[in-house]
């Protein structure tokens, strides 16, 4: 019986020290929300607007060709060209910029490359291309080593640097560097 209720007492601990290490958020009223349970709620949520979405643009669908029906009893033809129109122009535009936007892609991965690579890789689809030159930045970026920018030795703690002689310096600047001078001297 006594083990029993340590067994649970211990319990009780490891169940509280887990609440206590998972994130928690807090809804309207202050109380806390455990975080799986939140992106639960989120998750639900978001599904639950791509399908009321969904169910827009079908009845949207629907509405236009119902719309559209109407016209042609009515015979007004010329509304349903020129709405027809109207929308094709929107779709020519679109399809233009996102050319021209693959295009200038295209054009700058292709500038990345040598001119023999240029003529190899040339006709790839555009993503392909882009594949590759990812791939090809991966394996430069892993291959090649940082270069040396500095040829200089390190300064040590602020101190004056060891190929540097106290000797040779003019008198400011020993002036103004003596007190480095000596704790050079001083730590050996």
């Amino acid at each position: 019986m006594v083990q029993e209720s340590v067994n649970q007492d211990d319990n009780k601990t490891s169940v509280g020290n887990n609440e206590k290490n998972k994130p928690s958020t807090q809804d309207e009223n202050g109380n806390l929300i455990p975080q799986a349970r939140f992106n639960e709620y989120v998750a639900k949520t978001n599904s639950k607007v791509e399908a009321m979405q969904k169910e827009i643009d079908k009845y949207k669908a629907k509405e236009q060709k119902h719309r559209q029906a109407n016209l042609e009893a009515q015979g007004d033809y010329k509304q349903i060209i020129f709405e027809q129109d109207a929308e094709l122009k929107n779709l020519r535009e679109f399809k233009a910029t996102i050319d021209k936007q693959n295009t200038e892609k295209r054009q700058s991965y292709l500038d990345m490359l040598t001119d023999d690579d240029r003529e190899i890789y040339g006709d790839l689809p555009l993503n392909a291309l882009e594949k590759h030159i990812n791939k090809q930045k991966q394996a430069l970026q892993e291959k090649a080593p940082i270069p040396a920018t500095d040829t200089r030795k390190a300064v040590r703690n602020n101190n004056v640097p060891d190929e540097v002689n106290w000797a040779d310096m003019d008198k400011e600047e020993r002036r103004s560097n003596w007190d480095k001078i000596l704790a050079k001297y001083s730590k050996k």
